[in-house]
């Protein structure tokens, strides 16, 4: 039988190394393994599900930034609220704010916007301090604001980087953010915030 037919009719299987008759002089060994080409198709994939995870992963998370914050202002909102129908006055003091027991979800907050200063306050009207809006930045970067009628609107960033800018884009025409309305300020927590 020539050689040529002799090769061709012999079953190649990818599993198994097969040797022609060494008499013959043709000795040939194919071995286990992908090929280049199916490495770097595999590499690819790989590479392109590990992106599509990330982004997605990180998409969920700040959701969850988004979500923690809101629900702190509501609740912060609530408590502020609940003093002033005890005490017929909102709290302006440090005492009074830590008599709020106030607790936030501090790791949805970053470490402190606008040179490190805030990234939750209350906006006060310096005339009528019971007109009052609270402002709070996400570590998504989403700045969030609780009206006092209960509504929350969210925008992508602080007004003009200002702190002052953006309580007035609220409504609060006038505005003095004393200490006691800071949450976060000098890059730490204030005293009566817990979490």
């Amino acid at each position: 039988m020539p050689r040529a037919l002799h090769l061709k009719s012999m079953r190649i299987d990818r599993m198994k190394t097969f040797r022609v008759k060494p008499s013959e002089g043709i000795t040939c060994t194919y071995k286990r393994g992908f090929t280049l080409v199916e490495l770097l198709v595999a590499i690819v994939v790989v590479a392109i599900l590990a992106a599509v995870s990330v982004v997605a992963y990180n998409g969920i998370q700040n959701r969850a930034y988004d979500a923690a914050v809101v629900s702190d202002l509501r609740n912060v909102a609530k408590k502020y609220e609940l003093f002033k129908i005890d005490r017929d006055k909102y709290p302006t003091t440090a005492a009074e704010m830590r008599s709020l027991q106030l607790k936030v979800t501090k790791s949805a907050y970053g470490n402190g916007y606008l040179n490190n200063r805030y990234n939750l306050l209350i906006c006060r009207l310096q005339t009528n301090p019971q007109e009052f809006t609270i402002v709070a930045a996400s570590k998504s970067g989403t700045v969030f604001t609780y009206q006092k009628d209960g509504s929350i609107t969210e925008s992508s960033a602080w007004v003009n980087n200002n702190a002052n800018k953006t309580c007035q884009s609220t409504g609060i025409d006038s505005v003095t953010i004393f200490d006691a309305i800071n949450f976060y300020g000098n890059s730490a927590w204030e005293s009566y915030i817990e979490g």
